[in-house]
């Protein structure tokens, strides 16, 4: 088995995420749509996560359906007026590596990293976490049955999209169906009335 680092690093079909917010197939696929596959920095093999930390953080691609680069950086600012010390003059407009800004400035600040994920209501539904409260979401058990977001309820939407919530968590399955195949997530929506 040896060392996770290399494990991956020298798999051969990427299998296993190597972050809570970094998946191989998302940012192979948004940093080859932002570039293009001619581009001499598009992706092309290897380890998805070298090529990210390497040539592909610059590019600010998404690498998770959680985690989305240029909301992140908005939100950010937004709390810059409302959030005082040292840590919070690292603005991400100024950073190349969002994933890494979320992850060392913005999470412990509480500064969401997608629209989609509400730390202070899953918190306050599931009581005080260690760390990044989406980190704790995404874990086995932290998903089951805590609403990511006030518009997701999680029962209502597991009972209508019918699928098992111990093996993906809602937020996530929401996100993954397609648009024209989403059912409500929430009684208080009406997916067909909206469409």
């Amino acid at each position: 088995d040896g060392p996770p680092l290399v494990h991956y690093l020298t798999q051969a079909n990427f299998d296993f995420a190597p972050h809570y917010l970094f998946s191989d197939a998302v940012y192979v696929a948004s940093i080859n749509a932002l570039l293009g596959p001619t581009h001499r920095d598009a992706y092309r093999s290897g380890p998805p996560l070298l090529h990210y930390l390497e040539v592909g953080a610059k590019y600010r691609p998404q690498t998770h359906p959680l985690f989305e680069p240029s909301a992140y950086a908005a939100a950010f600012d937004r709390a810059r007026s409302l959030i005082s010390g040292p840590e919070i003059d690292r603005s991400p407009l100024s950073v190349p590596d969002l994933l890494r800004h979320y992850v060392e400035v913005g999470a412990p600040l509480g500064v969401a990293g997608t629209p989609y994920f509400d730390a202070e209501y899953y918190t306050s539904q599931r009581g005080a976490v260690r760390g990044d409260p989406l980190r704790t979401y995404l874990l086995p058990g932290g998903f089951e049955t805590f609403s990511p977001h006030p518009a997701v309820m999680v029962g209502h939407y597991v009972r209508h999209a019918r699928f098992d919530p111990r093996e993906i968590p809602p937020l996530l399955h929401l996100l993954s169906t397609p648009q024209e195949h989403r059912v409500s997530p929430h009684p208080a929506f009406d997916v067909e009335y909206y469409r």
